[in-house]
């Protein structure tokens, strides 16, 4: 079975995303909000996603004109 990690990183992605600033990756995933029962069932996948998310916005390529 498949699961469909997607709404659950959308709704943490503006936050991961501030907590990255910081530049402590580690610090920004284990801050993130975990209360509720089905990510508390996948909390180490979750971990890994939210991980895998913030490093993608952190090493991005961007500019002001996007």
């Amino acid at each position: 079975m498949e699961i469909d990690y997607t709404k659950f990183v959308d709704e943490a992605l503006p936050k991961a995303f501030n907590l990255a600033k910081t530049s402590d990756i580690n610090g920004a995933i284990e801050s993130l909000a975990f209360d509720t029962a089905k990510i508390q069932a996948y909390k180490d996948e979750m971990k890994e996603v939210l991980k895998c998310d913030v490093l993608f916005i952190v090493l991005t390529p961007h500019s002001n004109e996007q």
